[in-house]
């Protein structure tokens, strides 16, 4: 898995996510390019690959924007945690039936995030679940 970010041509970022590395390069659309990374400031752009702080003197994020910008961090978040407990809910889990329940009540509170944080721009206030043990 490869994890990346979309940005258009000023280098602001439009998306970040994670995909199978084969369909990497087709991520992108027309005017967007790809680089490899994680990011979850508001504040950061792309300049010449490279994460870099924005310079908020010349442009300023509006609420909608960086709602926009959490919203995808956090879907990006939410997915790698399913992600990464998909294989608690095979038929062949070597995990006890109470276990696989705890981990199934756990996975839909992953998918509920966001709608949990509708309207919130700041990871920092967002409670991600605790993995079953």
């Amino acid at each position: 898995m490869k994890s990346y970010i979309v940005h258009d041509a000023s280098g602001c970022i439009l998306r970040t996510g994670m995909c199978q590395e084969e369909v990497f390069n087709d991520i992108p659309q027309d005017g967007e390019f790809i680089v490899e990374g994680y990011c979850s400031e508001p504040d950061k752009q792309i300049i010449d690959g490279v994460i870099s702080d924005l310079d908020i003197d010349d442009y300023e994020m509006t609420d909608s924007e960086k709602r926009q910008i959490f919203r995808q961090e956090l879907r990006g978040l939410r997915d790698k945690y399913l992600q990464e407990s998909d294989w608690t809910q095979v038929p062949d889990s070597p995990l006890s039936d109470e276990l696989k329940q705890k981990y199934s009540e756990y996975r839909q509170q992953l998918r509920d995030l966001p709608e949990t944080y509708e309207t919130e721009i700041d990871m920092m206030n967002v409670n991600i679940p605790d993995e079953p043990r």
